[in-house]
């Protein structure tokens, strides 16, 4: 695999002169992303302003109009087997009775998923996923039955249950309170510091900076601020300040 820069770190996800958007609109124009192992980084920016998008071409959802993408040096399609999803909107839980043990389950079944039963190496993923979040206690409780933040929580684990070497997370904070959110980047913190690659979608700049170590701002284009003093291998260009964008875009 690549190396991105002299730190040395693994580059899992490369987006080069990469240009997309949906029925000839577009939506990103000449975009430049590295991504390191280890690396934690937010996008914000406005809405429509390409953050979704920029999600979607790495998982190979969307092809883009031209440029490069390569997941864990393969092409999109390919490298999301190493990819742990967040989506913005999940299963409408209300109308969907399942337990959390097994949304966190569905992490590790395969195409064919309903005549599938886990092994015991299974379970051990899953348990130690939950775990990990915190949320072990409430493997049996129905996920209708949880809080917004407890929710989030727990497909955070259906992720890690994945084994996966990135983390891709689209809005994990929406439509929870302050309290939550502070918890789950704390969480996100936690699994950072112990090997995760974190890329995310935020709009929460103000919290994002004392916890990101570098947050890019993205409409049409991509540019990045660091947060933590820290030097980034993907910051190829301008800086957010000197292309004239600051916290009064969060």
């Amino acid at each position: 695999m690549a190396v991105c820069n002299e730190t040395g770190r693994e580059c899992v996800i490369r987006l080069e002169d990469v240009s997309a958007g949906y029925e000839g609109d577009t939506v990103l124009e000449n975009v430049n992303l590295r991504v390191d192992a280890q690396d934690y980084i937010a996008l914000i920016g406005p809405n429509g302003g390409g953050k979704t998008t920029i999600m979607r071409v790495i998982l190979g959802l969307l092809k883009p109009f031209s440029g490069e993408v390569q997941v864990m040096g393969l092409p999109p399609k390919e490298g999301r087997a190493f990819i742990g999803y967040v989506p913005q909107s999940q299963i409408n839980d209300q109308a969907f009775p399942i337990n959390v043990w097994d949304v966190v389950g569905m992490g590790r079944l395969k195409s064919g998923w309903w005549n599938q039963r886990y092994s015991e190496a299974d379970k051990r993923v899953i348990a130690e996923s939950l775990q990990k979040t915190g949320v072990y206690e409430l493997r049996n409780k129905g996920i209708a039955d949880l809080s917004g933040g407890q929710r989030q929580r727990v497909y955070i684990s259906r992720a890690l249950a994945t084994d996966p070497k990135i983390l891709l997370l689209d809005e994990p904070t929406a439509n929870i309170d302050a309290e939550a959110s502070t918890q789950l980047y704390e969480l996100l913190d936690v699994l950072n510091a112990e090997g995760a690659t974190v890329l995310m979608v935020s709009h929460d700049l103000h919290t994002l900076e004392r916890h990101a170590k570098s947050v890019g701002f993205v409409n049409r284009g991509l540019v990045f601020e660091h947060s933590r003093g820290e030097q980034s291998s993907l910051n190829e260009g301008n800086t957010a300040h000197e292309n004239g964008w600051g916290h009064e875009h969060a």
